[in-house]
């Protein structure tokens, strides 16, 4: 897993990107996306875009974000 932060240039603050992972029913953790940069959360709907623009989203909740290891775990329902 990588853990990347950088300063932005265009807005001069820094930016950091995470790993999503996703708990699976059957209790198998997997990586769903990796350089993402922005999570948004509508209902069970949550929709993540990484670093060079890609979107995904999925039905989920999210269950923990650790900052340190950039990191965000989903679980899903």
């Amino acid at each position: 897993m990588r853990q990347t932060c950088y300063k932005s240039e265009k807005h001069g603050d820094n930016m950091c990107e995470s790993t999503v992972l996703i708990m699976r029913k059957d209790g198998k953790q997997e990586t769903l996306m990796e350089d993402v940069v922005f999570v948004s959360v509508e209902d069970s709907r949550i929709r993540m875009v990484g670093i060079l623009g890609d979107v995904k989203e999925v039905n989920g909740r999210i269950k923990e974000v650790n900052l340190t290891k950039h990191t965000i775990l989903m679980e899903e329902i």
